[in-house]
């Protein structure tokens, strides 16, 4: 037998006593099925697999590694790994893998591929034992997909907190939304010692306009108010719609109060100009209360809190008032809920009555109307006007029964006045929007003109021009009825609201109440008095007369008879006062008057 013949025989024998020693130990024969499961795994991971020793030299990879690393397994083994990473993260990845060779597992969040292929990768390293051998197996995890679900969850998170943190209406912060940015501004301005103020904004009345015309209205002028809002307010200005018709500005910066004052007066005039919303001309006040950091409060909720309660001030002692936080409005909630109470209490017990304030005709030398005022005796607070309960009568519903009592009254004291000798020709009541829109006044005028006698001539029903303008075509029914009944009609403040001639022309008005605030700087104020003659003449040709509020003294009283003014209102001519004082001072008024002004 040659050599190859017995090197053949040589190995066949080994191979056979290999597999025979094999079948004889099972234990072996499922080590050895394990480390190829184990090597397939490893191959068709979508996991990369590198093992380096402590100079980072590659001993072996994966697949999956090599795509990663942009390189084949011929083309990475026996290279030095630091080749295949962003440069800038070279010094941690050195250390740890020096981390690893010596023992310790750790782990990095790097990038891969070089500056030509960028992948975004976390490595876990972990030693190789024995660790006498200094190499450490890196697993190599592509975060790409990872980061890609990392920013969407990001943009839904930005999104969650954007509609979480604003109103869906007018896309401006709401309360958490204000709040929060509040609270960053409130942080700069401790730091640079300065002065913020905040301003809560209330609309004036905005239930009538939401409920009659509907809250698809009411939506669309409240997006009209905010886009004002952010036209008008001091540049970099926050802004915010906290509930229902309430807005919340931020001013930083300030010095004095006069600074907010004027913000306050320009947001007021802007906000008072018509709208025109679909077949609608809205007109609308608005309430502001201020709160100043860190005069009134030092954080964010206190400051909007101390803002609220000056906010419920200018709302019960009128409208289209600004009123800064002061001390003793710190528990508004309860001096509502006690006003209310009080209310209705003295509603019950008839501690309302009636003052009447004379008006004075300039051509018949003498007093021949009187306005009817509402008045509440009130226990402890003594005689309150209708600017300090008004509101709350009606939002309250109580405007109906105690607008109902008024009228009756008024027209009970014309008859006492007649009956008395007294030359009184007519009483003015004033109607609020929401018995205007009820329905039912025509029936109500009717009842009561008949219950107690009096000439619907002699009754004259004062609308503002916000009452009348909430659904103009059916305000022109209504005031026809009241036309046809023989009831006289009056704008009562005209001028406030911005109203067009043109739209006056349709209106069967008999006559106009020119705004106290037109008449109070005469003959100081010439724009003041160009006003006033633009009234005068074009109500004299829409053949109306006019009522000129808030006279006090004798210039302004000349003026107004030297435009053509035909009635005159206010302390010069008479003040408010009961029935029983009428006759006394009415006949002591007339002939002083009459010849000042001859």
């Amino acid at each position: 037998m040659d050599f190859r013949s017995l090197f053949n025989a040589l190995r066949l024998t080994r191979a056979r006593t290999s597999r025979c020693a094999d079948l004889a130990n099972p234990e072996l024969l499922q080590l050895r099925k394990e480390n190829t499961e184990l090597k397939s795994r490893i191959d068709y991971s979508q996991l990369g697999y590198v093992s380096v020793d402590s100079n980072a030299k590659v001993i072996a990879t994966n697949p999956s590694a090599e795509t990663l690393l942009g390189n084949t397994k011929n083309q990475l083994l026996n290279t030095t790994l630091y080749h295949y990473f962003s440069d800038s993260d070279l010094p941690h990845l050195q250390h740890v893998i020096q981390q690893a060779t010596h023992g310790t597992a750790t782990k990095l969040r790097t990038t891969a591929g070089g500056t030509d292929n960028c992948i975004p990768v976390m490595l876990y390293l972990c030693p190789v034992k024995p660790q006498s051998r200094k190499i450490c197996q890196i697993t190599l995890v592509d975060l790409s997909e990872h980061k890609a679900a990392e920013d969407c969850l990001r943009i839904a998170r930005d999104g969650l907190h954007h509609i979480a943190s604003h109103d869906a209406l007018t896309r401006l912060p709401n309360r958490v939304g204000f709040n929060d940015r509040l609270e960053t501004t409130l942080i700069k301005a401790k730091n640079l010692k300065q002065q913020v103020a905040v301003m809560i904004l209330d609309l004036d009345q905005f239930k009538r306009i939401n409920e009659p015309l509907g809250h698809q209205t009411g939506d669309q002028l409240l997006k009209a108010v905010a886009n004002r809002l952010k036209n008008c307010v001091p540049f970099g200005s926050d802004m915010g719609r906290l509930w229902g018709d309430e807005f919340a500005i931020t001013v930083e910066n300030i010095n004095t109060h006069e600074e907010i004052a004027c913000v306050a007066k320009e947001i007021q005039e802007q906000l008072a100009k018509p709208y025109f919303l679909g077949d609608h001309e809205l007109i609308t006040g608005a309430s502001i209360g201020v709160g100043i950091y860190p005069e009134h409060a030092s954080t964010a909720e206190g400051l909007i809190r101390a803002a609220g309660n000056a906010l419920n001030v200018a709302k019960s002692e009128g409208r289209n008032r600004t009123q800064f936080f002061k001390s003793g409005l710190d528990n508004p909630v309860h001096q509502r809920f006690k006003l209310e109470s009080d209310l209705r209490r003295d509603i019950r017990d008839d501690c309302f009555e009636l003052y009447f304030q004379p008006q004075y005709d300039l051509s018949k030398r003498g007093i021949v109307s009187y306005e009817a005022l509402l008045r509440w005796n009130h226990p402890q607070r003594g005689l309150l006007s209708p600017d300090s309960f008004i509101d709350l009568v009606e939002e309250t519903g109580l405007i109906e029964p105690l607008g109902t009592w008024v009228m009756e009254e008024a027209c009970t004291r014309f008859a006492q006045l007649k009956a008395n000798g007294n030359p009184v020709e007519r009483i003015s009541v004033n109607v609020s929007a929401r018995q205007f829109a009820k329905g039912d006044l025509c029936v109500k005028i009717k009842d009561i003109l008949q219950k107690t006698g009096t000439p619907p001539q002699a009754l004259e029903i004062e609308l503002t021009e916000s009452a009348l303008i909430e659904d103009l075509s059916d305000s022109l029914e209504v005031l026809k009825q009241l036309r046809d009944i023989g009831v006289d009609i009056a704008i009562d403040d005209f001028g406030t609201g911005y109203s067009s001639f043109s739209r006056l022309q349709r209106l069967p008005v008999t006559r106009v109440k020119i705004d106290k605030t037109f008449i109070q700087d005469i003959p100081h104020n010439p724009s003041n008095e160009s006003i006033v003659r633009a009234i005068i003449s074009v109500a004299h040709e829409l053949q109306m007369e006019v009522v000129a509020e808030g006279v006090e003294t004798h210039s302004q009283a000349k003026f107004l008879s030297t435009v053509g003014c035909d009635l005159l209102q206010g302390y010069y001519v008479g003040e408010p006062g009961p029935v029983s004082r009428i006759a006394a001072k009415a006949k002591l008024k007339t002939s002083h008057k009459a010849a000042a002004l001859a």
